[in-house]
Order: C-alpha cells, then structure tokens, then sequence
C-alpha cells in the first residue's frame, strides 16, 4: 500500500505539485532499472482504493540540486505547451519520511524530512547534491515498446513518439491520425529529449492494439 500525500512533501528541496491525495495498491514493479548507479527508477500498476481505477506509480531518485529541474515540472510544461502523445500527469512529490515509522525525522517546525540518500557525504567533491525519492503517479497506462503486436504497430508507436505531424495516414480499411510528441516537445516548449530509447516509448494500453497509440515518457 502506498499513500501518495502531495502536502507531506515539506523541509530542503521538497517539490510538489497540486493534485489530489491518493491510497494506492501496488504489486511487483512492472519495470526496474537494475543499474548499480543512476535513478533506480521503477515502474508500477496502481489501483486506486476507493475509485476503482488503475493509475501508473513511477519512483526514481531525483537529484536535488537547484540547477536540474524536476521531472514533475518538465511535465507540467509539457502540458501547457499543448504537448500531445506524453504520459497524463495526476501528482507529483518528493516522498518524506512516515512520521509513525521515523519519528525523529520531524523537526521542533512540525517539518517532515524527505527521504534523501547520503552518498554525497562520502564524495571527495564539495558540495555534491543528493538523491531524494521523487513519486509520480500517471493516468497513462504504457506498456514497454518490446511488446508490440506486429512490425506496423511498432512503427507506428515510434512514429507517434517521435516524428507525427497530424497528418491521415491510410491503410487498408483504416485511417490513423498521427500526433505530435518529440518535435511538439522542442518546437512549442523549448524542450529537448535526450534520453529517446527502448525504455521512454510506450504503447497505450487503452488505444486499438492493432494500430496503437505512440507515447514519448521520461
């Protein structure tokens, strides 16, 4: 079970974005990058109680160095740039300690602190930021690009994330309008992707499977 509270993000480097207070049923993570070093990002299908809906709950280690912008930010730029073919973004946080669990992670302030790594006290360079878990819920549900159906599925997912132009494409018996997800990106909001791979693409899992919807995340 997994309480996702945007207001408990307080204390250093706590970023939240308005959105509503969710209880979340996970199971084993979808996806999980086994890297020893980077984000250890993972991936989960959520329900969420009392709306029977399903949601997806993505948990990385962002750093917390005032000069990267916050995944949960990127998004909402995204968003107000009319970004179409990304992930739909719910909330977003950075996690703090359970006060019930960690009760000397409050301070006199009633501040709750963030769940934060400490290998920056061990690196020789000054200064260095550390990790603080970042949570982020989607409405989205994606499935990885590898499990695409058949070769036009694939190029069309890929098509969708990257190049689209809302322009017909006709097949036989179908016509597929294409959006605009990497280009709209840069053009509209300034906005680079430089991590475009097997990992950020992913398929619509509520759009027709046969010709499926392109998503660009991360």
């Amino acid at each position: 079970r997994c309480y996702v509270r945007p207001e408990c993000a307080t204390g250093p480097w706590g970023r939240t974005m308005q959105g509503e207070s969710l209880t979340l049923l996970i199971g084993k993570y979808h996806f999980s990058s086994h890297s020893t070093s980077g984000r250890a990002t993972k991936g989960y299908f959520a329900y969420v109680l009392g709306q029977k809906r399903l949601v997806f709950l993505k948990t990385s280690w962002q750093s917390s160095s005032e000069c990267v912008v916050p995944e949960m930010e990127r998004y909402s730029e995204l968003h107000r740039a009319q970004v179409t073919n990304i992930p739909h973004l719910l909330t977003g946080y950075d996690a703090c300690h359970d006060p019930d669990v960690a009760p000397d992670a409050v301070d006199s302030d009633g501040n709750v602190a963030l769940l934060r790594t400490r290998n920056h006290e061990f690196l020789a360079t000054p200064n260095s930021p550390s990790r603080v878990q970042t949570r982020l819920v989607f409405e989205t549900l994606g499935l990885r690009l590898t499990e695409y159906r058949h070769s036009l599925a694939l190029v069309k997912v890929v098509f969708d994330a990257l190049i689209g132009m809302y322009q017909r494409f006709f097949v036989p018996r179908h016509t597929l309008i294409y959006a605009i997800a990497h280009r709209q990106a840069w053009e509209n909001a300034d906005i680079l992707h430089c991590d475009v791979s097997v990992g950020t693409i992913l398929i619509d899992v509520f759009s027709d499977q046969e010709y499926p919807q392109g998503y660009l995340s991360d």
